[in-house]
């Protein structure tokens, strides 16, 4: 689903720049010429600034983990934010249990190899 609203976004953008810059660029209509790079530029400029103090650094981090850190730091400080603990020792398949004990097992289910 997210990769194909990725893809559908991308083509809408590029639909949308291709027809706006040979307007923007033709004398008989926007006659910008070279000035367009100051739209492009401004636009970047904003999207570098939006990048910074709204995407969170989530390298190296599970889903879970994401998660937590959303709940408890901004974007911006993100990238210095530390897991307190791991989605494994917060489960009960890091426990010792029947389920993970073959010992535990009923006879009939047990498989000797």
């Amino acid at each position: 689903m997210g990769y194909v609203s990725i893809g559908t976004s991308r083509l809408l953008t590029d639909f949308v720049t291709g027809v706006i810059v040979p307007y923007m660029v033709d004398p008989g209509y926007g006659n910008l010429g070279s000035k367009v790079f100051f739209i492009w530029g401004g636009l970047c400029s904003c999207s570098i600034f939006w990048a910074y103090f709204f995407v969170p650094e989530t390298r190296g981090l599970t889903l879970e983990q994401v998660d937590k850190m959303m709940e408890e730091v901004t974007a911006r400080k993100s990238a210095s934010w530390k897991p307190h603990e791991h989605f494994g020792r917060a489960t009960a398949f890091s426990r010792k249990s029947e389920l993970i004990d073959p010992a535990a097992a009923p006879a009939e289910k047990r498989v000797d190899l």
